[in-house]
């Protein structure tokens, strides 16, 4: 999941995010890679956004805009750009919930641990990824808190990895009471974490990714465009052989 094939550096149709059917939209979902990487802080949208505006840019320009209802927001982000530029927040209950337009699906490393440090507050990582190019996919939670290690607060990390075909498992921290600790002595690692499961971790948060009608109002917060490689969501697909 970390890792994955390296993107052609061009342009092409946008991809029209499905609004109608069952069908997943994040986290593997439909608008993939869109939404690899999720996530959720706990804190109010507009703290986040405070928080994003003051310390993120430091005096570099950007704009805050309302893009209209999700999933249809999920068109804003693009194109996808290496540095990322957009910040996409979304009200999901006592939660904030953060995509951007990374090349990567999304960005796990930022902002989330200094959102936690920054408003002293629960940040959760949810990641995952169906398998793309030369055998890439994987499922992943991270838990950042208040009560973590320090300088990142990491509280938790559950993580199952397939790179070029050879799977990884990495654990770190205690596990949390809700999590399903007998999986993770499956013989195959494959088998211990999946999207599934992930899901069912992030309820016991109070967090439904695959449910749209726990989200509230959106914001949009761009900076300004990268000098860096940039893409189409739909030519992103093709290239890592998701259509």
């Amino acid at each position: 999941m970390s890792a994955m094939s390296r993107p052609r550096d061009r342009t092409g149709p946008s991809l029209v995010v499905g609004v109608g059917g069952d069908a997943p939209v994040l986290l593997g979902g439909v608008a993939s890679p869109v939404g690899w990487w999720v996530s959720f802080i706990e804190a109010p949208e507009g703290e986040v956004e405070t928080w994003l505006t003051d310390r993120w840019f430091q005096g570099r320009r950007f704009t805050v805009a309302e893009p209209g209802p999700y999933p249809q927001c999920l068109r804003e982000l693009e194109p996808l750009e290496s540095p990322w530029t957009k910040h996409l927040l979304i009200e999901v209950g006592d939660w904030t919930m953060h995509l951007s337009n990374s090349l990567l699906g999304g960005d796990p490393s930022a902002p989330g641990p200094g959102l936690s440090r920054g408003l002293d507050c629960r940040v959760v990582i949810a990641g995952h990824s169906q398998r793309h190019g030369p055998g890439h996919e994987g499922t992943a939670l991270w838990v950042f808190g208040p009560e973590g290690r320090a300088p990142l607060q990491y509280v938790r990390t559950v993580q199952v990895d397939c790179a070029d075909g050879r799977w990884s498992w990495h654990e770190s921290g205690e596990p949390l009471g809700f999590e399903n600790v007998d999986r993770y002595s499956a013989r195959r690692k494959r088998d211990r974490f999946d999207r599934e499961l992930l899901i069912e971790y992030l309820a016991a948060f109070g967090l439904f990714p695959d449910d749209p009608a726990t989200f509230g109002d959106v914001r949009l917060i761009s900076g300004e465009p990268t000098t860096g490689r940039s893409i189409s969501i739909a030519q992103l697909r093709e290239d890592l052989g998701l259509e």
